[in-house]
């Protein structure tokens, strides 16, 4: 459960920063509107086939909907099918001209069968794949701690195998199950359980799949409990890896040292290493003092080096005012969650994280008054590692939105970070730059910049217009294109960000 903080605001000194009007690094094409009669609520992902289109999975009420659009985003064929009213989509993966779209269907409280919608985007089919059946117990989650990047599905780098990992957590029991399929058949290759404790509650991280069909996955075990500190302060549970393959699994402990607290880990697949991101913090883990970095053999699943860098001091400057960044040295920072780990061809890694809390305030009226709770999705953490894993530099994106907005990725070297805001940046006294919508100012999609040496630049691609907004956050990345739509059902359109050669 995320923190609840409560805040007082402080009114700051502020200017408006001239900007770009147009983008230096993309040309940009945007379709024409058209009315979506199918009413998607929700796009849940967007695909680059081999012949250049643009494939999406969309849900509406009651409906999974499936749209192709040509090279110049035209939309060319649109296809849906009816969802049970019971089910649930929860995942999805991508490769080879198919979208894979997951599902639970819960026919009762306790029976739960697992669903795969597969639409071939080349040869505009549809197919329906029942994968497995399981209980739970009563109206638990079949697949708990789901984030941004989706932990429960995975698909090999060849595109041949996917797993899906599911949490059987009942009253006697705290197991971990991984099904692994053959992408092109949609058969069970093998199933096997890569946890299974009923004293020590485990939790999940992230999981991969490579090309021979094995699976690694991440976790943290507690020793006591669910505290994450022991009673003398250290770490009450230790990070247990572990490689699935088809005739069993194997598991190996890190132990963590007393000022060594880690929230989460992200995996990075290599060819015969695994390398795992994370913060850590000196007091309690989900603060931040630094980056961790472990480098796994997948071989023998035994950590062969372990990086640990503090926060530099030029991500405070980009947050505190210049004359308070002495005094925040030794502070952790607080409310990140590591979002995106982003490798380039050359072996250098980005790590962005956006801080999330919430807030509550109490409203009087005539009846006596209630509770308004606020989310609140504000500073992005942005971290450059060269190809050693060692830190080139850290920067921090200093904004304040009530909706998850942002999305990123590199091209030539360049980080991209692009989200919504008011469309006029505002620069305070001391030179750092502010992204916030101000009371009823009209927005405007920006792409920050990020040179190597992580000098940052912004630059506003388009003002927004009533509800024609691009929502970045549902966007997707793919051979130098970036794709976004917009939400309206009456005016939907496309944006295709192409990178200029």
């Amino acid at each position: 459960m995320k923190k609840i903080t409560f805040l007082f605001l402080l009114t700051l000194t502020t200017s408006i920063l001239p900007l770009h009007s147009q983008s230096s690094y993309f040309n940009i094409i945007e379709s024409e509107g058209y009315t979506d009669s199918n009413k998607a609520s929700s796009i849940k992902t967007v695909y680059i086939t081999s012949d250049n289109e643009i494939a999406t999975a969309s849900t509406g009420k009651n409906k999974l909907i499936f749209d192709v659009y040509d090279s110049d985003a035209k939309k060319v064929f649109n296809k849906f099918t009816v969802l049970d009213s019971k089910e649930e989509v929860v995942g999805h993966l991508e490769q080879n001209d198919l979208l894979k779209v997951f599902s639970v269907f819960k026919p009762s409280k306790t029976e739960r069968v697992i669903r795969c919608h597969v639409f071939d985007a080349k040869n505009r089919s549809h197919q329906f794949v029942e994968l497995f059946k399981t209980t739970v117990e009563k109206t638990a989650a079949l697949f708990s701690g789901q984030n941004k990047r989706q932990t429960n599905f995975a698909t090999s780098p060849n595109g041949n195998y996917f797993a899906v990992a599911t949490d059987n957590i009942k009253k006697n029991s705290n197991s971990y199950s991984i099904h692994v399929y053959d992408s092109h058949t949609m058969k069970l290759v093998y199933e096997q359980t890569f946890f299974e404790n009923p004293e020590n509650f485990f939790k999940s991280f992230d999981m991969v799949i490579d090309d021979s069909a094995a699976v690694y996955s991440v976790g943290k075990e507690y020793t006591e409990g669910r505290s994450e500190r022991a009673g003398d302060d250290s770490p009450n549970y230790s990070i247990v890896l572990n490689k699935t393959i088809k005739s069993g699994s194997i598991s190996t402990r890190i132990e963590l040292a007393e000022n060594q607290h880690i929230a989460d880990l992200k995996m990075v697949q290599k060819e015969d290493q695994l390398h795992l991101y994370g913060f850590y913090s000196t007091k309690v883990a989900g603060r931040i003092s630094g980056l961790n970095k472990f480098i796994v053999d997948k071989d023998k699943i035994n950590v062969i080096e372990t990086k640990q860098t503090k926060l530099p001091e030029s991500v405070l400057a980009d947050i505190y005012k210049s004359e308070k960044v002495e005094s925040k040295k030794d502070k952790e920072l607080n409310n990140y969650y590591l979002d995106h780990v982003i490798e380039d061809e050359y072996g250098n890694s980005t790590l962005l994280a956006e801080q999330f809390y919430i807030t509550q305030t109490y409203m009087h009226n005539e009846y006596g008054g209630t509770w308004t709770t606020t989310f609140h999705y504000n500073n992005i953490l942005v971290l450059s590692l060269d190809n050693n894993g060692d830190l080139k530099w850290g920067r921090n994106i200093f904004k304040a939105s009530y909706t998850p907005s942002y999305n990123a990725f590199v091209v030539d070297k360049r980080l991209h970070v692009l989200f919504n805001t008011g469309k006029n940046l505002k620069e305070k006294e001391d030179g750092r730059v502010k992204a916030k919508r101000g009371w009823l100012e009209a927005t405007a999609l920006f792409d920050y910049v990020y040179q190597e040496n992580g000098e940052v630049t912004q630059e506003k691609l388009r003002e927004n217009k009533g509800r024609d907004i691009y929502h970045p956050y549902d966007g997707f990345f793919q051979n130098d294109r970036f794709i976004m739509l917009t939400a309206s059902n009456n005016q939907k359109k496309v944006m295709l960000l192409e990178a200029k050669k």
